[in-house]
């Protein structure tokens, strides 16, 4: 389920800290309407409530979003998204 459909006076982004491969970034511009893109500059840290991780299951994977590791309330890991 995405989280936008379950609350949706929650807002959901998709954040890419690294460069993602040309299949994601041409998935991601196919459906933004569905999974909006946001720079991780853009995003205040403090206001992360609920974060979800795709293929990063060790801290040291998340990269520069590593600081909204400490911020979320609630972290889902998606271990495998194929």
């Amino acid at each position: 389920k995405l989280w936008a459909n379950e609350m949706k006076e929650i807002k959901c982004y998709v954040c890419l800290p690294r460069a993602s491969h040309p299949t994601v970034a041409h998935f991601l511009a196919l459906h933004k309407n569905m999974f909006p893109v946001i720079s991780l500059k853009d995003i205040k840290p403090e206001k992360v409530n609920r974060l979800g991780l795709v293929d990063a299951q060790r801290r040291d994977r998340v990269g520069p979003a590593e600081i909204l590791l400490d911020n979320a309330k609630e972290v889902h890991i998606y271990a495998d998204h194929h």
